[in-house]
């Protein structure tokens, strides 16, 4: 638990070199529901806009595990 908490800490005020190796682990899901992820991209995405992509794809790997 003490990893998922240091990753969300990178998301949430890492600089980018941490949030985009934070975006990029895959082993669990970094936050409990869709729109907690969303809030905190959001915010990220605003901080470092060329990590949309990034966001996006994590989005996707929910959505596609949870929605459909």
């Amino acid at each position: 638990a003490e990893i998922i908490d240091t990753l969300r800490k990178w998301i949430e005020i890492g600089n980018e070199r941490q949030a985009k190796v934070a975006l990029r682990f895959d082993e669990v899901f970094l936050f409990q529901s869709r729109a907690e992820m969303v809030e905190a991209f959001t915010q990220l995405c605003y901080r470092f806009p060329n990590l949309q992509t990034d966001c996006d794809l994590v989005i996707g790997a929910w959505d596609k595990q949870f929605v459909e």
